[in-house]
């Protein structure tokens, strides 16, 4: 069984009058609109590597001034001692979490280590600081 011919020309007039880039269910992207979706894309990425943990390099200090100016000599050196060591190991961790969200923003889209709390970003400064302070302290002696 044919279709009636009347049928067909409707078929085809209805399909002149489509944007061929619709034609026979299929979409396929216009220039503009594989632009917008690469730019897209590379906005989304830049923002994904944006929310990744920092370097322990790139983290300031923060500024502490004469927190330690009531502490004797020798228990300035015995705290900057311990104080440094802890600086040691957040300044580990950090590089670990940095590598842990790089890892997981090319495998998953998502920074894992700053959304799991691995990010001791704050720790650091502080300990940064208090290193800084204690130093200043030390040099006072």
């Amino acid at each position: 069984m044919t279709p009636a011919p009347e049928l067909l020309i409707k078929v085809n007039h209805v399909a002149e009058f489509l944007p061929k880039r619709y034609f026979l269910g299929y979409a396929q992207p216009t220039v503009v609109e594989g632009i917008f979706v690469k730019k897209l894309l590379i906005i989304s990425i830049l923002t994904l590597l944006s929310a990744c943990a920092k370097g322990p390099d790139a983290i300031a200090p923060v500024p502490l001034g004469d927190a330690y100016t009531g502490l004797s000599c020798d228990q300035a050196n015995k705290t900057l001692i311990a104080e440094r060591q802890t600086l040691a190991a957040l300044e580990k961790q950090q590089r670990n979490a940095r590598v842990g969200d790089t890892v997981g923003v090319f495998l998953l889209l998502l920074p894992v280590s700053s959304i799991t709390g691995n990010d001791v970003e704050g720790k650091l400064a502080t300990s940064k600081g208090k290193v800084i302070a204690l130093e200043q302290r030390a040099l006072s002696c």
